[in-house]
């Protein structure tokens, strides 16, 4: 990530921060103000983790397959341990939601939530982690939206440590009052009353929890170290150990390949052509398309790679999209400007222009 790119996410991430300390701290004390508080905290979780979700449709590909990094790219968690990932978490939404929600909870039930919680403010920071970082040096490989996944694990962090203080607060004051008929959770409670706060309960509960939920993953599947294996058996990311198969060629045909492929009398084919081992039509449009960013590659390779990556991501799914002659011919007469632009800066960046232009896809039949 570089300097700007961190420092615009990092003031986001502050701006989120206060606007929630001011509606958490500061206006949570009238009703009123808890109803648009509760609003806020169930919208804003399930933007960012409907986001979270569909970009994480594109990241779905395990590190032992072979891809094309344009259409799709590998998993930032390993599907065989997901499960222990997606269980904690939904424990985790679950021990917010019932906190926010209940006034009264049993002091041992209240414990077993906020240790929930914790777990998932520890899986949130490994997420941001895993997804700060692709160890990947090919152009195609898309970490932008990597980075507006870590908008839903920072949120939860978030909401996650003020739901936990203001519980520390409550309970504090609550347990002075509260007495409960069953003995055993009274008992809890004198003990909530005589250390002040329920912090060191919810230390000892977490390891027996933990391993609880651990053996019942387990029975179903699951190994013990999945939430270690879940982040470390994928490839590219912070964590993965674990290496990719080679790239497949991208063998899409794009916008010029498919215009080219319209009406003879209206796009003009000249020859054929080959493309990755695959026989195409070739038109001047299309030779003039190649040829500039032949010369794009060659002279300006940074600014080349940007615009692949981009074109990659946009122009090969929209190429695919194109199937029938009119919709080639359509695509044809709207790539016009741009090769006549492209034309222009090729004449104005090569000695022999038309030389460049026509050994282009250049076609030797078997």
């Amino acid at each position: 990530m570089t300097f700007t790119k961190g420092f615009i996410y990092c003031l986001i991430g502050l701006t989120y921060l206060i606007t929630l300390i001011w509606v958490l701290v500061v206006k949570s004390k009238e009703e009123f103000n808890k109803r648009i508080i509760s609003i806020y905290l169930r919208n804003t979780t399930i933007i960012s983790w409907t986001l979270f979700i569909i970009l994480l449709f594109h990241y779905n590909k395990p590190y032992y397959q072979s891809i094309d990094p344009v259409d799709t790219d590998y998993s930032p968690f390993s599907n065989k341990h997901g499960l222990s990932l997606l269980v904690f978490l939904l424990l985790s939404f679950r021990g917010i939601y019932v906190i926010w929600k209940k006034k009264i909870i049993p002091p041992l039930l209240l414990i077993i939530y906020v240790t929930s919680i914790i777990i998932g403010i520890i899986l949130c920071i490994q997420i941001i982690f895993q997804l700060s970082d692709r160890h990947d040096s090919n152009y195609y490989i898309d970490s932008e939206s990597g980075y507006l996944m870590i908008i839903a694990p920072v949120n939860h962090i978030i909401i996650s440590i003020f739901i936990i203080i203001k519980t520390i607060f409550n309970e504090s004051e609550k347990s002075q009052e509260r007495y409960f008929k069953n003995i055993f959770l009274n008992f809890l409670n004198s003990q909530l009353i005589k250390y002040g706060s329920f912090s060191i309960w919810t230390i000892i509960i977490l390891l027996p929890f933990y391993i609880l939920l651990t053996v019942i993953l387990i029975v179903l599947g699951q190994n013990v170290d999945s939430l270690v294996k879940v982040f470390t058996e994928t490839t590219t990311w912070y964590y993965s150990q674990k290496s990719h198969q080679p790239y497949l060629d991208h063998k899409g045909h794009y916008l010029c390949t498919v215009a080219a492929c319209g009406n003879p009398k209206i796009v003009k084919p000249i020859r054929l052509g080959t493309r990755h081992g695959n026989t195409i039509i070739i038109n001047r449009q299309l030779m003039i398309a190649n040829a500039f960013e032949e010369l794009i590659q060659v002279k300006y390779p940074k600014i080349h790679n940007t615009i692949r990556r981009i074109y990659d991501k946009y122009g090969y799914p929209l190429s695919k999209k194109i199937n029938t002659i009119f919709w080639s011919n359509f695509t044809y007469f709207s790539m016009k400007p741009l090769e006549w632009l492209f034309l222009i800066f090729i004449y104005l960046s090569n000695e022999k222009p038309e030389e460049l232009i026509n050994r282009q896809y250049y076609y030797s039949p078997k």
